[in-house]
């Protein structure tokens, strides 16, 4: 579970400092007299929190704390009581609001999960974490248009956060709205050069637009930026086919073998470097092994294949 915060950070202190045990009724009291005090503590406590300063963030952190305890021991049930109760105690309390929804999303309960994110939001719009996983709830579901506009809510309450913009381009780009996708991604790579996979899908784009130079130098980024991305080199590999680099193409294809030897895309790349280079013997030994990988992989090669974007 986590401990999600406004942007100022004060909240987090909250979450690690130290509370007295949450107190509780002795179990000797008559059945009816237990009922009509926690009726009446109810009450208090709803009239406390209506005065300025009523609430109680150290028992609320207790509560939290307990439910974290909960949900990483696999007690959902458990956890979701006690973020409520410190919600009751706290209704600031931003982790708990965000930690209820994880597991919501978790549970396949999307309008509790959209709700509780929502709740997050409203108390601390700086918190980056929420947006990611309110935005990826909607993704999940096919919803991009929702997801879309959770990113860019995102992107205009955080400027600054480079996953955000990298999640707004991507919306954007399986929206096939092309430009826009990429002032996003590049906006993304301004703040974060290392995000690879935002290199990779401006080089996705620049295929799909027939920009060959500006894709193979973005597929050179994302693969500079993370050594062990293999699909970035397999990309690499795919622009250099498509443009007639064929000992190229077979350089970076062993590259990628070497970062991952069951690759199929790697595979079935270099099977076909050398036979555009005319060494069929090679290229035909290299395709026995693409044939020779289990039904899965190849499968899934020829969905990523068929998933490029043709380039004009």
């Amino acid at each position: 579970m986590n401990n999600t915060n406004g942007t100022d950070g004060s909240r987090d202190r909250a979450y690690r400092v130290s509370s007295p045990a949450s107190p509780s009724l002795p179990s000797a009291l008559p059945s009816g007299l237990c009922a009509l005090l926690s009726a009446f503590c109810i009450f208090c406590l709803a009239l406390a929190l209506t005065e300025e300063g009523g609430c109680d963030p150290a028992q609320a952190h207790a509560f939290f704390q307990k439910g974290v305890a909960q949900a990483d021991s696999g007690h959902e049930e458990a956890a979701l009581r006690a973020f409520k109760r410190a919600l009751v105690l706290d209704p600031g309390l931003v982790a708990a609001h965000y930690n209820i929804g994880v597991i919501q999303k978790r549970r396949g309960n999307l309008q509790q999960a959209v709700a509780a994110f929502e709740r997050a939001l409203q108390a601390a719009p700086g918190a980056v974490p929420v947006y990611v996983d309110l935005g990826d709830l909607y993704t999940s579901t096919g919803r991009l248009k929702e997801a879309e506009e959770v990113f860019r809510r995102g992107t205009k309450a955080v400027p600054g956060a480079a996953i955000l913009h990298y999640s707004l381009g991507t919306m954007l780009l399986w929206q096939e709205d092309y430009e826009k996708a990429l002032v996003s991604l590049r906006r993304a790579t301004g703040l974060n050069p290392a995000d690879a996979r935002a290199h990779f899908n401006v080089g996705w784009i620049c295929v799909a637009q027939g920009r060959w130079q500006e894709a193979r130098s973005a597929y050179e980024r994302a693969a500079a930026a993370d050594t062990g991305y293999a699909d970035a080199l397999c990309a690499l590999g795919d622009v250099h086919l498509r443009t007639g680099c064929n000992a190229e193409a077979q350089s970076v294809f062993e590259r990628a073998l070497r970062i991952d030897p069951k690759s199929a895309w790697a595979v079935y790349g270099l099977g076909n470097a050398y036979l555009r280079q005319g060494h069929a013997e090679e290229g035909r030994a290299v395709l026995r092994r693409f044939q020779a990988l289990s039904e899965e992989a190849v499968e899934k090669t020829r969905r990523e294949m068929q998933a490029l974007p043709e380039g004009r």
